[in-house]
C-alpha cells in the first residue's frame, strides 16, 4: 500500500467536502456526490462480471438518473433510505452466510444489480439531503467523519496489532483488534462531536453514542459486502480512479450501510429531543 498516495488522495477529497458544503453554492453537494456516483455505479457493473462497457455504462448512467431525478425532486430522505437500508441489509445478511455457513449460491447478477440501484442511488441522496437536515452541513460531517476515522484506525491498527481474522473468507486482511480499536475511536470521535459540535444535553449524547456505535458496525459491514463482491470477482480493488485507494466503491464502502442508518437514526434521535 502507497501511504503518501493514500493520505494525498484522502486531503484532496476532504478538502473537496468541504468545499462542496460550505464554500460552494447550494448545489455543488449534489452535484459532487452526482460525479462520485457515475464510477462507482460504474464499478459496481464490473464486479458483475458485465463485460461490455456499453452496458456498465448504461447503468451507471440510469443510477445517477434516477439519483438527480430524487434530489431534483425533494424526495425525503426516508424514502431512499428505507429501501438502501433493505438492500444493504440483505447484502451483509448473504455476506454473513457466505463467511459462517457454508458457501450460499451467489445472488444471480439481475439481483445484485438492483441491490446496486437502490443501495448506490438511496445511499447518494441521503447524502444529499443530510445538510438539509438541523446543524446543516455539520451533520453531513459527522457522519464522513465517523466512518473515514473508524476505517483508518482499522488498517493502521489492524496491522500493527491485528491478530484474529475477522472475516477470513470474506476480507482476511480485516482483524477483531481492528475493527475494536476503529470501535474505540468512533465512539470518542462521537462523544466529541455530541459534546461540542452539537451542543447535546447529557441523555442525547448517549442516544448519539448509540447511532455512532451503530453507524460504526453498519460502515464494518458494507465493507465486507464490497470485499467479497471483489473476491467473487478475483479483484484486489474496485477500480484504479483514486491513487493509493483503488476505485470510488473503495473509498465509499463505509458509507453504503452506514448512511441510510444514520439518516433513520438521527431522524429519529431529531424528532424525539427536538436536537
Amino acid at each position: 500500500m502507497n501511504y503518501k498516495q493514500r493520505v494525498l488522495t484522502a486531503l484532496i477529497l476532504g478538502a473537496a467536502v468541504l468545499a462542496c458544503l460550505w464554500w460552494g453554492p447550494r448545489s455543488a453537494w449534489p452535484l459532487f456526490l452526482f460525479i462520485l456516483l457515475l464510477p462507482a455505479a460504474w464499478e459496481w457493473a464490473r464486479l458483475l462480471g458485465w463485460r461490455r462497457n456499453a452496458v456498465r455504462g448504461a447503468y451507471a448512467l440510469l443510477v445517477a438518473l434516477a439519483y438527480a431525478a430524487a434530489v431534483l425532486l425533494h424526495w425525503p430522505s426516508w424514502m431512499a433510505a428505507l429501501p438502501a437500508l433493505i438492500c444493504w441489509s440483505g447484502a451483509a445478511c448473504w455476506m454473513l452466510r457466505w463467511q459462517y455457513s457454508g458457501t450460499p449460491a451467489r445472488p444471480a447478477p439481475l439481483l445484485l444489480a438492483g441491490i446496486g440501484f437502490c443501495g448506490l442511488g438511496g445511499t447518494a441522496v441521503c447524502l444529499a439531503a443530510l445538510p438539509r437536515e438541523a446543524h446543516g452541513p455539520l451533520w453531513a460531517l459527522c457522519l464522513l467523519t465517523l466512518v473515514w476515522l473508524g476505517d483508518s484506525v482499522a488498517i493502521f491498527a489492524g496491522r500493527r496489532f491485528g491478530r484474529r481474522r475477522l472475516a477470513p473468507r470474506v476480507s482476511p486482511g480485516k482483524t477483531w483488534e481492528g475493527a475494536g480499536c476503529a470501535t474505540a475511536a468512533v465512539l470518542v470521535l462521537a462523544w466529541w462531536q455530541a459534546a461540542v459540535w452539537l451542543h447535546l444535553e447529557t441523555w442525547q449524547c448517549v442516544a448519539y453514542l448509540l447511532l455512532a456505535l451503530c453507524c460504526q458496525v453498519s460502515a464494518v459491514l458494507g465493507d465486507l459486502v464490497e470485499s467479497l463482491l471483489k473476491r467473487l470477482a478475483g479483484r484486489k480493488d474496485s477500480g484504479r480512479l483514486l491513487p493509493g485507494h483503488g476505485g470510488v466503491l473503495d473509498r465509499v464502502d463505509g458509507l453504503l450501510l452506514a448512511t441510510p442508518v444514520f439518516d433513520l437514526g438521527g431522524r429519529m434521535l431529531r424528532d424525539w429531543s427536538g436536537v
